[in-house]
């Protein structure tokens, strides 16, 4: 407009400049449209009440063009008039502005509003998991402790009877000092017996196994789960496997060598020693004869004497220390 009006004034000077007016009005309008179209919705109140305005622009230039030539209220007035709609629809975009920006607000607040709850249900969150855990690691604790307690109560038996065996052994040695008469005694009634005699009979760990399968099944074969009377041979050379139930019993099963955890001829004359010597020979005795612990002929003589015991209320003593072999019950 400012351009058309300097030209026109300095240099062009024609009649119908005043028409060239409306362009820039007219490029203003076509921009509102487009806007509007591009999805601009403030842009409505503006393209509606600046084509009040547009309009009137529109009659004053050609009034004063000379395009139109009546004169009355609505033409000589009618840039005021489009004034006038322009303000009062463009007060309505401005009420529209302001809602929108309230809604703009709310939804900002809205928005605030359910981060603030996602994190709080996130903190519940992370807490219980966090709770849960330490219950767990509490409960973990707890088992372990427990475990502990066992434990320690284990060790506790076990170094009770540990003492307990002490006890029985420092009895072993008083007796032992005590009895050198009798432990002299018991050694003629063996008639000088000593190992390297006995492995004459039994000269290794086979021969050995060979008398207790002799011994166990020299009447025949009975399974002692089923008691079914068919066998084949087991894993073991000495063995003998039910072909019904196929349990599979060693040589030594059901005999004081059960489970046996030292050297089967050493067992076999420990035998014979506390039988030929009626269970007066100590555990220490024992030990120096056979090279063995302590400990181990205490266990295994006490095995013997209880069967000793049980073949004396049987009235059977005098049946030989083989009738021992078969006298113990281990299932």
């Amino acid at each position: 407009y400012s351009v058309f009006f300097i030209l026109d004034v300095t240099w062009l000077r024609l009649k119908w400049d005043f028409p060239l007016y409306i362009f820039p009005f007219t490029a203003i309008y076509i921009s509102a449209i487009i806007c509007l179209k591009k999805g601009l919705k403030q842009a409505r109140y503006y393209l509606l009440g600046y084509s009040f305005m547009f309009i009137s622009i529109i009659f004053l230039i050609f009034r004063m063009s000379g395009i139109i030539h009546w004169s009355d209220i609505f033409t000589v007035y009618s840039f005021n008039i489009g004034l006038v709609f322009e303000i009062l629809i463009l007060s309505f975009a401005l009420s529209d502005r302001i809602k929108i920006i309230r809604l703009e607000k709310e939804l900002a607040q809205q928005k605030i509003i359910e981060q603030l709850q996602e994190n709080e249900k996130l903190k519940d969150k992370v807490n219980r998991e966090l709770e849960q855990k330490v219950k767990e690691r509490t409960l973990e604790i707890e088992q372990k402790n427990a475990q502990l307690a066992q434990m320690n109560l284990e060790l506790k038996i076990q170094a009770e009877e540990i003492n307990r065996m002490n006890l029985l052994l420092d009895a072993d040695n008083r007796k032992l000092q005590n009895n050198v008469k009798d432990l002299v005694k018991a050694r003629v009634m063996v008639q000088h017996v000593d190992f390297e005699e006995f492995k004459k009979i039994f000269p290794n760990a086979d021969s050995c196994y060979k008398f207790l399968h002799d011994l166990k099944w020299d009447n025949g074969y009975s399974c002692k789960r089923c008691h079914h009377n068919r066998w084949c041979q087991g894993k073991d050379k000495y063995s003998k496997r039910c072909t019904r139930c196929r349990y599979d019993e060693s040589a030594t099963s059901y005999t004081i060598f059960h489970r046996l955890k030292f050297d089967i001829q050493k067992a076999f004359y420990m035998v014979f020693l506390v039988y030929a010597n009626k269970g007066k020979i100590t555990s220490q005795e024992l030990s120096e004869i056979l090279s063995l612990r302590q400990s181990t002929c205490w266990a295994f003589s006490k095995k013997v004497q209880e069967a000793m015991k049980e073949k004396r209320k049987q009235g059977q003593e005098n049946e030989g220390w083989a009738s021992l072999i078969m006298d113990m019950k281990n299932a």
